[in-house]
């Protein structure tokens, strides 16, 4: 650890002509229908719009990008989804003023389908995280059937995306699964411009869950002392390939180009030399601890070409 090169400057200074790839890897996560549960109602330009019944629940799949891939997580990403209402037709209406009469309108959804995007967002040590979604609607149509005029039917796709909403959420890993637990209340607006228009309001928490994915690059590191020698052991990364050990005092994010990985740690410094991998992808290294390091807690990941390593927090004595 007496060497204190940035890692970012090491790697910037080795010829990697490897394209970047992705250091996160991309999690298809199951929707737990039963206890993802929303309300919904809105408002239009004819009055208010009340679910009959005014919930549902959310099936399908999110996808996620997540590094490093076996946890704890450092970053995530929103990619891609495949999420449906149960039942597939939702019902509303917009109640007369006076109630003995039929109401102003009905409104069907049907076999609304939608993914889910987002920026790339940090998460904490608890796997907290805060970021923007948009959702974007993939399929399925709205039917309004006015008490006067014409039934008129939009598709979903029309009506664009919904804003940027705000969301925070957790994502943690607990035993071989990852668990999300999302709160979210996402609107959808529809105008065609002649004075009608409807917003539709979906509020709820979506829970999903996936297995923990295995065979991934892994850091693992004894307890360390000050003055002593700190062994640190990297599993199942690439096989006979360079790779890096890194360590810094703070958490956060430091992007290496050249390997095309996200660090979870701020100003990483390289820990000993490069290393490589052996034919099942395992590498060590043998290293000084510094005697003035008792007292301290610090982070360390390892890393290749496309790969990131856990991170691992060791409090020196």
């Amino acid at each position: 650890m007496k060497k204190i090169l940035s890692v970012a400057t090491v790697l910037l200074a080795v010829s990697l002509m490897a394209p970047a790839v992705s250091a996160q890897s991309q999690y298809s996560l199951t929707i737990d229908t039963p206890a993802s549960y929303f309300d919904f109602g809105g408002d239009s330009s004819v009055g208010r719009i009340r679910g009959t019944p005014g919930y549902f629940n959310m099936g399908g799949a999110l996808d996620l990008n997540l590094n490093p891939a076996a946890g704890p997580f450092t970053t995530g990403e929103f990619i891609s989804a495949d999420m449906v209402t149960v039942p597939n037709v939702l019902y509303a209406k917009v109640n007369n003023v006076f109630s003995w009469l039929p109401p102003l309108a009905e409104i069907e959804i049907h076999d609304a389908n939608f993914k889910l995007t987002s920026p790339q967002f940090n998460l904490d040590t608890s796997g907290t995280w805060s970021t923007d979604v948009i959702m974007w609607p993939l399929g399925g149509y709205i039917v309004t059937i006015p008490l006067v005029g014409s039934t008129t039917t939009v598709n979903l796709t029309d009506t664009g995306p919904t804003d940027p909403t705000p969301v925070s959420g957790n994502l943690s890993v607990s035993g071989s699964t990852v668990i999300l637990d999302l709160p979210i209340d996402l609107v959808i607006a529809q105008d065609d411009g002649a004075g009608n228009w409807a917003v539709l309001d979906l509020a709820g928490t979506l829970y999903a869950t996936a297995p923990v994915q295995a065979d991934v690059l892994s850091l693992s590191v004894n307890a360390l002392t000050a003055g002593n020698t700190g062994a640190f052991s990297a599993t199942s990364g690439s096989a006979n390939a360079p790779i890096w050990l890194a360590y810094g005092m703070s958490l956060g994010t430091t992007t290496i180009p050249q390997l095309g990985v996200d660090l979870g740690i701020n100003n990483p410094t390289q820990a000993g030399n490069r290393a490589t991998t052996d034919s099942n992808g395992d590498a060590n290294w043998f290293l000084p601890i510094p005697g003035f390091a008792a007292g301290y807690t610090v982070y360390f990941q390892c890393c290749q070409v496309g790969e990131a390593s856990n991170v691992v927090t060791s409090a020196i004595q």
